[in-house]
């Protein structure tokens, strides 16, 4: 438990440090102007993306978490809309793994499986990053050629090669034949990776496509928001740039990023040719519209399951 509060004391701090930093830059008058220029249809129509990668990404987890003889499992896909609501207290997002990791332990294959699974997913999410980025950076390599994002492209490539090869070593896995130590620890990891091993490919791929689509909708959602408030930027650029703030959101130095994001986002776009307020102003109704409607979303789902567990109960 100490050591619980001193990293949600050091994620606020780094949070209040990241805000305060960020605003210190930019032009006050210009971020209220930015933030006027959302108009009540932009917002709607983000909205709309917003709630479409939450359920997006819930299906994709129910896929995955579903048992040998489910296609998609009702309850995992509860378990992920509820657990979004967690990570708007905690850093990384690392409140919905946990949280759909100790539900799974009294299903079949446990925790093991579940945390298999979260494993899985969040390289799926990273591979779709990097796979956006550098597709960006091959459609505008002129306009992103600077040392930030040349870096960034070849630290994304290096990913996908290791990613291949993970998966390759994990599908066809030579060391079946080698004997493993007879240790708790080491058995534990062997059963997770046999999880991945025997994943059914259908699994697997629906699993891709539910991670490209929800990255999609996340980036209409984002770029709507940023053409509005007069981030005159290409959509390559943009695409970008939000990859790599989405990346730098689940560094856990503060509460789901905040201030380091719009930091980030703020300042890749001045480096690309932008402005600073509404890039920021962008990214902070962005991001705040997606946690408010995520967050909802799992209490609505956490409520609707409480309550037909009291009729049931009555």
């Amino acid at each position: 438990m100490p050591k619980l509060r001193a990293r949600v004391v050091l994620s606020l701090l780094g949070t209040l440090a990241a805000l305060a930093l960020a605003l210190r830059l930019i032009d006050w008058q210009a971020l209220v102007a930015a933030f006027a220029r959302l108009s009540p249809g932009v917002l709607l129509l983000s909205a709309g993306f917003s709630i479409a990668t939450a359920l997006l990404l819930a299906a994709r987890w129910a896929v995955l978490a579903a048992g040998p003889g489910e296609r998609i499992g009702a309850q995992e896909f509860h378990d992920a809309l509820v657990g979004q609501a967690f990570n708007l207290i905690t850093p990384a997002a690392l409140g919905a793994d946990a949280y759909r990791v100790v539900m799974a332990g009294g299903r079949e294959g446990g925790r093991t499986r579940a945390m298999a699974m979260v494993v899985l997913e969040r390289l799926l999410g990273f591979a779709a990053y990097a796979v956006a980025f550098l597709l960006a950076f091959a459609a505008g390599a002129h306009g992103l050629a600077n040392e930030i994002m040349s870096g960034v492209a070849i630290f994304f490539a290096g990913i996908l090669a290791a990613l291949a090869v993970l998966f390759i070593a994990t599908r066809y896995p030579a060391w079946h034949g080698i004997r493993v130590p007879d240790s708790v620890g080491l058995a534990r990891v062997r059963e997770a990776l046999g999880q991945v091993a025997t994943l059914p490919p259908w699994r697997f791929w629906c699993a891709v496509a539910l991670t490209v689509a929800s990255l999609g909708t996340w980036l209409l959602c984002l770029g709507i928001i940023a053409m509005a408030s007069g981030v005159n930027l290409p959509a390559h650029v943009l695409v970008a740039i939000a990859v790599v703030t989405e990346c730098a959101r689940l560094l856990p130095i503060s509460i789901q990023g905040i201030g380091v994001r719009e930091a980030t986002f703020a300042a890749l776009a001045v480096r690309a040719g932008g402005a600073a307020a509404p890039a920021f102003a962008a990214c902070a109704t962005a991001y705040a519209l997606h946690f408010l409607l995520s967050g909802l979303l799992g209490i609505a789902a956490r409520t609707s399951f409480d309550y037909k567990q009291l009729r049931r109960s009555g």
